[in-house]
């Protein structure tokens, strides 16, 4: 028995019950011990949730960070798409780690401040961050013709825009792109 062994089982415990919260009873029954045996190898359920919320945030700017680096440099426009698509891939393979990151907190967790997964989610976001530096760093943020016709050669349906109210859309639009300029400005510095 080891924490990684412990670590596999609680996703499938959450899947089972479609929740992100789980607990350490459920867990040792599955892997075949008493509730205070696990303690042997975690100190809390706290400490579980924090483990896996690492691994979690680690998996996932290991996904992003090789999808980024399958398009070349010099095609911004591409390695957002490709980002973008690896991201959202992660997210439909491992909905219970995703819901564990970025969903709903788990209720009686409250995370370390400055801990792991403070840690751990930097690491992260520092991947989607990069993309904007580098777009920055070429002075071409926006998809190249090349991207366009990659699309259309691999004959990816094209995304039509979520339709939002029209008084909505320019507000989504005034907000979004001072963020990105932001994180363009932080990541060259």
């Amino acid at each position: 028995m080891s924490i990684d062994e412990i670590k596999q089982t609680a996703p499938g415990l959450m899947r089972e019950h479609s929740t992100t919260d789980f607990r350490s009873s459920g867990i040792a029954r599955l892997i075949g011990m008493t509730a205070p045996a696990l303690y042997r190898y975690v100190a809390d359920r706290a400490e579980l949730l924090t483990a896996l919320i690492v691994d979690a945030y680690d998996d996932l700017g290991q996904a992003v960070a090789q999808a980024r680096d399958r398009v070349p440099l010099d095609d911004p426009g591409s390695r957002f798409v490709t980002v973008a698509q690896a991201y959202r891939q992660w997210a439909k393979d491992e909905p219970q780690r995703f819901a564990l990151i970025l969903g709903l907190p788990v209720p009686g967790y409250h995370a370390p401040v400055e801990a792991p997964t403070t840690e751990a989610a930097r690491r992260a976001m520092t991947q989607l961050k990069a993309l904007f530096s580098e777009a920055a760093r070429l002075g071409r943020p926006a998809p190249t013709d090349a991207a366009r016709r990659r699309r259309h050669r691999r004959r990816l349906p094209r995304r039509r825009p979520a339709r939002t109210h029209r008084r909505t859309r320019g507000v989504a639009m005034r907000v979004s792109a001072p963020i990105a300029r932001n994180l363009v400005r932080r990541g060259s510095t």
